[in-house]
């Protein structure tokens, strides 16, 4: 089985389990490749991306097993390969810096790192993410 009948089947198992409106914003427009042992899950943008790998990562990787008896990791991606974290933080950080003295510059900076590691906790933003947007930060 290559990798758009696999993704294809997924998608058809799903489509009964997901609610409609669900499936159409988020999964529809999706597509697979297979790497190795890895299924690779192209969204259309960081949102959809994140928005799927919170969501239906555990969903899709239950129904390849299901299909191929086969363990998979599951690698969730978006065309552009940015992730909606990345570039909102980005703009935070960039916004947050721009005209402002020493010390309101060093609490904001303070508040987006404190967030920053909150969404390290909520499995949504991962630590080389985190140090390179931290060390963008000290640059600045």
């Amino acid at each position: 089985m290559n990798s758009k009948e696999l993704w294809d089947e997924v998608l058809k198992m799903m489509k009964e389990e997901v609610p409609r409106a669900s499936f159409k914003t988020w999964l529809d427009n999706t597509e697979a490749t297979i790497q190795n042992d890895v299924l690779i899950v192209t969204a259309r943008d960081g949102f959809s991306a994140d928005w799927l790998k919170v969501r239906f990562k555990d969903l899709i990787s239950e129904k390849v097993k299901e299909i191929t008896n086969q363990d998979y990791t599951i690698e969730i991606k978006c065309e552009g390969n940015t992730s909606y974290y990345e570039e909102t933080f980005k703009h935070l950080i960039d916004s947050s810096l721009r005209d402002t003295n020493d010390g309101e510059k060093k609490k904001s900076n303070e508040e987006h790192i404190n967030r920053l590691y909150e969404l390290i906790e909520e499995q949504q933003l991962d630590i080389r993410l985190l140090k390179r947007l931290v060390l963008e930060l000290m640059s600045k």
